[in-house]
Formats: C-alpha cells, structure tokens, sequence
C-alpha cells in the first residue's frame, strides 16, 4: 500500500508494461495469491492481469493524447478505459463491506483521509477483499497510468454497497478527484435518495493517523 501513501511507485515498480509477457511482471505470483486466497479460479485471475495490465498500457497512451491535445487546444479525446472498467467489473464481488465490518465510506485527499476514515470504524474501498488486493500493487512506474483505475473500483464500490448511508471523508474540495468524479455519481445514479453524509477532515486529526 506504500504507493497509495506516498502518490507514486517506488524504484522498484515495473518499469514496462508487460502486457504482451504479464507472466513476467514482478507482481503477477503476488496478485495470483492474493486472488487465489479470495477462492477466484485461475482462469479469472489470469484473465484480469491480463486485462489491467492493457488497462495500464492504454491509460499511459490516453494521458499523452490529453497532454497532446491540451498542447494543441484541441478537442478533447474520450478518456474511457475499457480494460479497467472490467477489472473493476470483475472484482465487484470482493468490493462488498464484509459482514460485521463498519458502514461504507469514500475519501478524497492525501491516503492519510482513507486512514482516519479506517480508524474511525468505517470501511473504505481499500479496506474490502479486493480492494486490498489491488492496494499492494504498484503495477507500473508511472503513477498517472494506474490512479485512474481507482476511478472505476471507486464506481463499482458504491454499486456493490447500494444500502445504507454513503459517508464521505474530505480534506479539501477538488473536484477532479475520483470521488467526485465516479463514486458520487454512482451514488446519486444507483440510489438518488440515499443519504450522504460529509465528514470534513482537519489537520489536525490527520495527526492522530501519523502517531498509528
């Protein structure tokens, strides 16, 4: 989870894609164990490393698109990664609050947000089985080519937690974040007249996360 932390992958995340070889990415027996345990068959878990890592290698060719196009001033290009939008799919089932687990919450901000919300008994996307999974992948040395699949785990997380209230863990308003720009709207797509409730961050209870 150390690259949800610190924002960016350590010197030692893959720095290729792998995707024509991803038997050879350092991280595959990793995430093979970690789905095998979750009782996923080999066939499913070889199909969504395929799959995440194209997800990778597309979202770097989007992101120099919209740099391209942002150069230019041109019209923007569709963002949408297919790829990661079924690995999502795919490990919807593992992105459920467990039972006797606390209620559901979303987060926006430095990792240390996530980590206050954890400590306060709620159950952010990072904290289901699969959730946790993905959470000690690095997969690629470029942070911007993986962040956007959170987008799409964060989508899928409101969907398969659609009962109850939706807590919402902030340090600052930033609406190009994940939160606001998937996980709200599934709230408001799958449940409009379910209850949100905001939950601003300060500094000073990050402190507490930092003495943890």
């Amino acid at each position: 989870m150390a690259n949800l932390k610190s924002g960016s992958p350590s010197t030692t995340a893959a720095q290729v894609h792998h995707a024509d070889r991803p038997r050879t990415h350092p991280e595959w027996l990793l995430f093979q164990w970690s789905l095998r345990a979750l009782d996923v068959s080999d066939f499913s878990i070889e199909q969504m490393w395929v799959e995440l890592l194209w997800g990778v290698r597309l979202q770097e060719a989007l992101n120099s698109r919209l740099r391209e196009c942002r150069l230019n001033r041109v019209r923007r290009p569709s963002t949408l990664n297919g790829y990661f939008e079924r690995v999502a799919s795919a490990l919807g089932p593992f992105l459920q609050v467990e039972p006797g687990q606390g209620p559901m919450a979303l987060w926006s901000g430095p990792y240390d947000v996530a980590a206050y919300a954890q400590l306060q008994g709620y159950t952010t996307l990072e904290g289901t089985p699969g959730g946790r999974v993905l959470a000690r992948l690095e997969l690629y040395r470029d942070a911007k080519a993986v962040a956007p699949l959170w987008k799409y785990l964060s989508r899928e997380f409101v969907r398969r937690n659609p009962v109850g209230q939706a807590h919402v863990f902030v340090r600052a308003h930033n609406p190009r974040r994940p939160l606001y720009c998937r996980a709200l709207p599934a709230v408001d797509k799958s449940a409009p007249l379910r209850p949100t409730i905001w939950h601003p961050v300060s500094s000073e209870q990050l402190e507490v996360v930092g003495t943890r």
